[in-house]
């Protein structure tokens, strides 16, 4: 049962194989560039959508701080008039908004890594992608000279007719 497995493996992978070698290989270059180019695409929106969430968390954040600078000048004027429970209200609100901007902060510094390790990746993929399209290019030279090279071993109906007037001008000179 096993072998028949692994035969049945081998002649499939084989098969794929010679698929592979059937299909045009500049078809499966400009197949896979098109791929990389919408995956590039993908992670460059990814990378865009995460500049926006930093500027995001970063305003955010700079409200919540002038909102925790606007309650301190009302404490000041709790205090002044010795009104503790009020006092304690805003403080309360105060420390909320400061744990907020603080969470803010932290949430803007790690999307921040997360943005350039995916601006890395995108760098990756560019300079991988510039090799593909280098790749097709010489490709697409090499078959256009292959194609020319083929011109130039190409018998014309010209050559032919040439060719059989010269042949029957010898046989009826002989």
């Amino acid at each position: 049962m096993a072998l028949i497995t692994r035969l049945s493996r081998w002649f499939r992978a084989d098969l794929n194989a010679v698929l592979d070698r059937l299909e045009e290989p500049d078809l499966v270059l400009r197949e896979a560039i098109r791929e990389m180019e919408e995956a590039l695409s993908n992670q460059q929106q990814a990378h865009q959508a995460l500049l926006a969430e930093i500027e995001q968390l970063s305003e955010r954040s700079r409200k919540l701080c002038l909102s925790a600078d606007a309650i301190s000048e009302q404490l000041d004027l709790c205090f002044l008039s010795e009104n503790e429970a009020l006092a304690k209200q805003l403080l309360r609100r105060r420390l909320e908004q400061q744990r907020l901007a603080d969470t803010c902060e932290q949430r803007a510094a790690d999307t921040t890594r997360q943005a350039e390790v995916l601006n890395k990746e995108i760098q990756r993929m560019q300079e991988q992608l510039q090799d593909q399209r280098s790749k097709a290019e010489a490709f697409g030279v090499q078959a256009q000279n292959g194609d020319a090279g083929c011109d130039q071993q190409r018998v014309t109906d010209a050559d032919v007719e040439l060719a059989f007037l010269a042949e029957r001008r010898a046989r009826s000179a002989s």
